[in-house]
């Protein structure tokens, strides 16, 4: 292929799709070097970081609890979280994580950036100040190259423990009768009492939505140790996303705790491990 540069600015960049995209245009000459991860947002005016040209993007895996607890441990367990290189900052920008841990929110300075959100003075003044952002999403610098981890309301917190939604959500993706892109993991809140619910989307009206649920509720225990309370399963194109493809969690909680006719609740004694 004459293609020299293929800049992939997904969030999340996934390792699995790098690989599937390689392998799937291998045979038509692609070399997987052209393969460019990126960062970058609206109110940066999109670009920030970008992975260096010739080279494969740099790949680490760390261990999911530390984690989220702003520590940076590697861990070769092939269920740690693998995370892809965004590349360095761009000329004349400047990316820092705000606090004193390894890993917290990425803050973004640029001479690209805005100056506010149009009508909306609180939220602006939460996230932009002293000349720059801070963007709610959770990363961390490694000699020189941001990898982003997630955006920050995808941390949940139950069970004594914090992880990460995304990671469940990637194992149970395409489980079965599930929709690739088809799922949410959400904490859903009633006083004391924290339930883990799983939105999936299925290809069909499920024939035996139980043997679905216990599908999922054992590739979340697999990725992350987490055993789910319930599934709710749920026609294509019914999980709320922005148009870029991203979850609307909060939207999501909406939906687990109200969801369309249509769908198939199945309770999950023991997170599906039977």
């Amino acid at each position: 292929l004459a293609l020299r540069a293929c800049v992939v600015g997904a969030e999340p960049v996934l390792a699995r799709t790098l690989d599937a995209v390689e392998r799937s245009l291998a045979p038509a000459g692609l070399d997987g070097s052209v393969l460019r991860p990126a960062y970058g947002l609206a109110e940066a005016t999109l670009a920030v970081t970008m992975a260096a040209a010739g080279i494969a993007p740099r790949r680490i895996r760390v261990a999911p609890g530390p984690l989220l607890d702003g520590r940076l441990e590697l861990d070769a367990d092939p269920h740690a979280v693998e995370l892809v290189s965004s590349g360095e900052p761009l000329d004349g920008v400047g990316v820092a994580i705000r606090g004193e841990a390894r890993v917290g929110e990425i803050v973004v300075r640029s001479p690209a950036l805005a100056e506010g959100y149009a009508g909306a003075p609180e939220l602006t003044g939460e996230r932009f100040g002293d000349g720059a952002l801070a963007t709610g999403d959770v990363g961390f610098v490694s000699d020189g190259e941001l990898f982003v981890v997630c955006r920050a309301d995808d941390v949940i917190a139950a069970r004594g423990q914090k992880f990460l939604a995304r990671q469940v959500e990637q194992a149970m993706d395409g489980e079965g009768a599930v929709r690739p892109g088809g799922v949410a993991l959400v904490d859903v809140r009633a006083e004391d009492d924290v339930r883990l619910v799983a939105l999936a989307e299925v290809r069909r009206p499920p024939a035996d939505a139980r043997a679905i649920a216990r599908a999922l509720g054992r590739a979340a225990r697999r990725s992350a140790r987490v055993p789910i309370d319930e599934c709710v399963l749920l026609p294509p194109r019914t999980l709320p996303k922005t148009p870029t493809g991203k979850l609307r969690r909060f939207e999501c909680r909406s939906l687990a705790l109200d969801p369309p006719a249509s769908a198939v609740r199945v309770g999950l004694p023991g997170g599906g491990s039977g």
